[in-house]
């Protein structure tokens, strides 16, 4: 069953897609900072970016971290997830996740990417089936 207002499956597959598997690359791990800043999840549990910031608002460097993080989680760069039914999921590059993300418009948050591809990782073909509860603020994004 589709999300209320969303009209195709695909148009919610390349929702996800620029949020979730337009990431690659590794090795960029948070943006410095003070460690004792709350809204910041610690112990590599999440990208190391202020969770309530916007999308919108976050610099190349800061998109690159989330991009990267997110690549991390699902296997890096290249990795490819058979959904069945000719289906595959592969996950891009830095540079077109940073680009895909530098031109969203709406009010979508750090937390609310990382919650989404947490909930996603483990099994990306999951979204074709139901779409995780924390996913649907993402979906909303147009």
């Amino acid at each position: 069953m589709l999300p209320r207002g969303v009209t195709s499956w695909w148009w919610v597959l390349s929702v996800l897609a620029v949020l979730l598997f337009a990431s690659g690359c590794g090795g960029r791990r948070g943006h410095g900072g003070d460690d004792d800043d709350d809204d910041v999840v610690q112990g590599g549990t999440g990208s190391g970016l202020p969770r309530g910031d916007a999308i919108v608002d976050l610099g190349p460097t800061e998109l690159e971290d989330l991009c990267a993080w997110s690549a991390d989680l699902q296997g890096g760069e290249g990795s490819t997830h058979d959904c069945g039914g000719g289906l595959t999921v592969t996950t891009k590059t830095v540079p077109d996740c940073v680009d895909s993300m530098s031109q969203m418009t709406c009010d979508i948050t750090v937390g609310e990417v990382e919650d989404c591809t947490s909930d996603l990782a483990p099994d990306p073909c999951a979204v074709l089936e139901q779409t995780p509860a924390s996913c649907l603020p993402l979906l909303q994004c147009q």
